[in-house]
C-alpha cells in the first residue's frame, strides 16, 4: 500500500480556523507559511510583521529591503524593537520608522559607543505619524517624550 493511500485527503477548514491556527504559529512556521501557501501568506504575513525585533546592521538592511517590496507590510508593525544600529544605519532607521503609521510600541537601543547617533537621534523620530503607547530608549531625551498618553 503507498504511503499517499495511507494519509487522509486535506480537510477543507473554514476560513476563520485557520487563521486562528495561523494566529498560534511561531516565526519559522510563519515564515513558512508566507513561503509555501500563498493564500494565506497575507494572513501570516500579518502576524509575522505585528512585532518586529531587529539587532544587527545586517537585519535593518535585509528589514527596508522586505519593506521595499511590499509597502503594505510597514502598516503591519504595531511593536518594533531596534537594537545595535550605527550612525550610517541613521537613514535606513528613519525610513523605515516614518514608514510606521500604526506603530504603537518602539524601542530605539543603538550602539552605545557610536556618539554620532547619539547626538542626532531626535531626527529618527522627525516626520513620523504614529501614536505611541509606549516608548523605550537609551538615549537621553526630555520629559516631553516621557508622557506618552494613550
Amino acid at each position: 500500500m503507498s504511503v499517499g493511500a495511507l494519509l487522509p485527503r486535506a480537510v477543507a477548514l473554514p476560513l476563520e480556523l485557520k487563521y486562528h491556527v495561523i494566529s498560534m504559529l511561531d516565526t519559522p512556521s510563519l515564515i513558512a507559511t508566507c513561503r509555501v501557501n500563498s493564500a494565506l501568506s497575507a494572513e501570516a504575513e500579518r502576524y509575522l510583521y505585528m512585532e518586529v525585533r531587529i539587532s544587527n546592521e545586517k537585519q535593518i538592511e535585509s528589514f527596508v529591503h522586505g519593506l521595499a517590496r511590499d509597502a503594505r507590510r510597514s502598516k503591519r508593525v504595531q511593536s518594533f524593537t531596534i537594537l545595535d544600529f550605527g550612525v550610517h544605519q541613521h537613514t535606513l532607521v528613519h525610513q523605515v520608522l516614518k514608514s510606521m503609521s500604526n506603530l504603537r510600541s518602539l524601542a530605539i537601543i543603538p550602539n552605545i559607543t557610536d556618539v554620532e547617533v547619539f547626538l542626532g537621534w531626535d531626527a529618527l523620530l522627525t516626520g513620523c505619524d504614529f501614536k505611541l503607547l509606549e516608548f523605550v530608549t537609551s538615549f537621553d531625551c526630555d520629559r516631553a517624550l516621557s508622557d506618552v498618553s494613550p
